[in-house]
């Protein structure tokens, strides 16, 4: 403990004095030769000036510096002996950066040593102009985005896509992205990464737009007031499964989630909260899901309440649609849907999937056994 004492002081004195530095995911200080500050290159970050150059040329800079400094560390393959080098840190000082063109992160490699961080402070990048998308991320296995906002100001087509960001060492974390268009974030053959703790809200398409991500985790993630569907899970080339935990999907158009019938190896669903959405809570056409500790709320009264207007009920908390196979619904508790109110609705036959444990919450604190439903859903006019 006395020693512990004794380095706090010298290790909050380097971090003051030292420059631009950012205290790294690895837990390490990163400072001088590692760090771009954004600033550097003339970045402004006010909001009005166009800082679209100054964010270009930091990335740009970084992914030249990786390789050109000292070697911290060796690996050992087959006898060979290589160097690994630190990863460089972009650093976005607190601000509102304005970019009237795609901010592209062209890494083309997944070596370690082109490694790079790109850290805001609770900044934003703002479209300020009509483009694709604010930022592309493009094949790269050992890279950090953390701790800023994308906001696409009704310009930008989506706020975040990425293509083939893969592997456990790479690393989406608090990004939030509005105001697209079009998708907010959308990911394709983003194989084994990890995005945590991330929004996308208030998009003109899908909050997420998820394809070929086999084996990636999204944990902590959020979907709220999309025109589309909060999560779309699909696939063009691969089988597409991967985990989403501890969701939050909310006040979407369309499904809170939705796994097309493309997909074909299995996708986790669990420890979720879904609620309003316009259309399904969770709707699945793969083969395998796994849906677990849900509480799905619907965005419809049901019918059988006295005194409340009667309503179009097209759509179910819980819906199997009838290329669903093999599905494992366990332990959800579950509302809405009108006439079928708290029913898992099954499109095909019943007995090629597995319930267990799904309840059904109504009135005060009244909870009974979910029931599976199957035929075609009834409509209720007003």
């Amino acid at each position: 403990m006395g020693k512990i004492r004794f380095l706090m002081p010298v290790l909050i004195l380097v971090f003051s004095l030292s420059g631009p530095s950012v205290l790294c995911e690895d837990g390490q200080v990163r400072t001088a030769a590692d760090v771009i500050d954004v600033r550097t290159f003339g970045a402004k970050g006010d909001g009005v000036s166009d800082d679209t150059g100054a964010l270009q040329k930091a990335i740009e800079e970084a992914l030249k510096t990786v390789g050109g400094l000292k070697p911290d560390v060796k690996y050992e393959w087959k006898g060979d002996s290589y160097p690994g080098y630190p990863p460089v840190t972009v650093y976005l000082p607190r601000g509102t950066y304005l970019v009237k063109k795609t901010i592209r992160v062209g890494v083309g490699s997944y070596s370690w040593n082109k490694a790079i961080r790109i850290i805001g402070e609770f900044s934003r990048i703002r479209a300020g102009g009509k483009m694709d998308v604010v930022i592309h991320v493009d094949t790269v296995a050992h890279i950090t985005l953390q701790g800023f906002s994308i906001d696409g100001a009704r310009l930008a087509g989506h706020g975040l896509t990425a293509f083939k960001i893969s592997g456990r060492d790479a690393l989406v974390e608090r990004i939030n992205v509005a105001g697209a268009l079009s998708h907010g974030i959308v990911l394709e053959k983003c194989q084994g990464s990890v995005f945590r703790n991330c929004s996308a809200d208030g998009n003109g398409g899908d909050g997420w737009h998820i394809i070929d991500c086999n084996a990636a985790l999204f944990d902590g993630v959020r979907a709220m007031g999309n025109q589309g569907n909060g999560y779309t899970i699909t696939s063009k080339d691969f089988s597409a499964g991967c985990i989403l935990s501890n969701l939050w999907s909310e006040g979407n158009k369309g499904h809170g989630v939705e796994i097309t019938e493309t997909v074909s190896s299995q996708v986790v669903i669990r420890d979720g909260w879904l609620e309003g959405n316009g259309k399904d809570g969770v709707r699945v056409g793969s083969a395998g899901a796994y849906l677990t500790g849900l509480n799905i709320v619907g965005g419809y009264r049901d019918d059988s309440r006295e005194g409340m207007p009667r309503q179009r009920q097209e759509y179910a908390p819980i819906r199997l649609t009838k290329t669903a196979a093999g599905c494992y619904v366990v332990g959800n508790q579950i509302r809405g849907g009108g006439l079928r109110g708290g029913r898992i609705y099954v499109e095909g036959n019943p007995e090629q999937h597995y319930f267990t444990g799904n309840f059904r919450l109504f009135r005060a604190r009244t909870v009974v056994p979910a029931e599976i439903d199957t035929g075609e859903t009834e409509s209720v006019k007003n």
